[in-house]
């Protein structure tokens, strides 16, 4: 906590219907319309003395016990600069532990459903994967799409909405740091800067790629701050923006750093598999985290594919996934197949495990598309390493 602000003394302030009319007003329309995914720009959101408070309580590097949340999976930076997240209220500075708790408030929750003419919002107090984020001097966020991270997803909450407060005084153009929005196809598009005052809300997709991903030039004494919050909905529907729960962070590396590390990443990965072909690993339906029928029951088999070329970064020797290219990506091929163990179960479905060129790893049912997003090759290992038995494929009851 920076000199002159005293804990014992924290001002109420209170979002009211007509300071946010007036928002709604200047801003009403534009979410909707905003390319590349629906995001609305709100300038001024804070009365100045607010914002000043904000400014001067906002924790330095030493000041709180920071998790050191970095760059992405394969983003690389200094440890000065790397960015720095905190999720547990009990460390936020009073002030800004009351204004967050303003930012789930209904008042501002209403504001928000008017805004973007969504409804049935849904706060998340622990604040998961949201609070306080700080980058230095080096630092950058990879673009990505956001995982669903409140604690009780598997209850059907899904993340829809990401909300960034700037809490950055004469923050520099040249600087950097800008927050940029990219299409589907993975192409930039649009740069906001991060200067105080500005709050930036915007639409959490399977395909709303965002992040900073160039280093930041700032001098070594300042850092990027910020104030987030994510706000969910209840069993979202599956639409062409948004494929189902997604459990992963979804990285796009852009950087030659980032290229090399996905490559090692992934080479390694399939090194691993490759010891592993032939074999298969009962596994926990849960596990999979893909919605399966009731038929399928709690337990699963994965059998690993006895193909060749699992050692190598290229991955055209992996047998050819029968599901459509254009729906799913280019570059995925299956690894492995995983079927229910339920007894009773007298249907033949399976899942295909798939993996693409960067090491991700995608579910298909029985050939269906839009393929599901699992996670990396790191995620499915682990997967596997919890798994209740492994025994030769030859040995498997028929």
């Amino acid at each position: 906590m920076r000199p002159g602000i005293s804990p014992g003394m924290i001002p109420a302030y209170y979002f009211n219907e007509e300071q946010l009319g007036s928002l709604l007003k200047a801003h009403g329309g534009a979410f909707l319309q905003n390319p590349p995914f629906p995001h609305v720009v709100i300038d001024n959101l804070l009365p100045p003395e607010v914002l000043r408070r904000l400014i001067g309580e906002f924790p330095g590097p030493d000041d709180i016990p920071w998790n050191n949340w970095g760059a992405g999976r394969t983003g690389v930076e200094t440890t000065m600069g790397t960015k720095l997240g905190l999720s547990d209220e009990a460390y936020f500075p009073p002030f800004i532990r009351h204004f967050f708790a303003q930012l789930n408030s209904a008042t501002f929750i209403r504001f928000i459903e008017r805004l973007t003419g969504m409804s049935g919002l849904v706060t998340d107090p622990t604040y998961s994967g949201c609070g306080l984020h700080s980058t230095g001097y080096g630092g950058r966020l990879m673009i990505h799409t956001d995982a669903n991270r409140h604690p009780h997803s598997s209850a059907g909450l899904h993340q829809i909405l990401n909300l960034i407060v700037y809490l950055n005084d004469d923050w520099q153009e040249d600087w950097g740091g800008h927050l940029e929005l990219w299409t589907a196809d993975r192409r930039p598009h649009t740069r906001i800067a991060p200067i105080a005052n500005r709050a930036v809300l915007f639409f959490t997709g399977s395909r709303s790629f965002h992040g900073h991903p160039e280093p930041l030039a700032c001098p070594p004494e300042r850092r990027r701050n910020s104030l987030a919050v994510y706000y969910y909905k209840y069993n979202r529907m599956q639409n062409e923006e948004y494929d189902g729960m997604q459990y992963a962070v979804r990285w796009v590396p852009t950087t030659a750093g980032d290229h090399a590390a996905t490559r090692i990443l992934t080479r390694n990965g399939l090194a691993r598999l490759a010891a592993m072909a032939g074999r298969a690993i009962e596994i926990s339906a849960t596990a999979l985290r893909m919605p399966l029928e009731p038929h399928w029951g709690d337990r699963l088999l994965v059998t690993l594919l006895d193909g060749q070329g699992l050692d190598s970064v290229a991955c055209e020797a992996l047998p050819a996934a029968p599901v459509d290219a254009d729906a799913c990506g280019s570059g995925l091929r299956a690894f492995a197949t995983v079927t229910s163990l339920k007894a009773a179960d007298t249907q033949t479905q399976e899942v295909l495990v798939l993996i693409a060129e960067d090491g991700a790893v995608h579910l298909a049912k029985d050939g269906e598309t839009p393929t599901y997003f699992f996670g990396y090759i790191s995620a499915f290992l682990r997967c596997l390493d919890g798994g209740d038995r492994r025994i030769p494929t030859d040995h498997v009851d028929p």
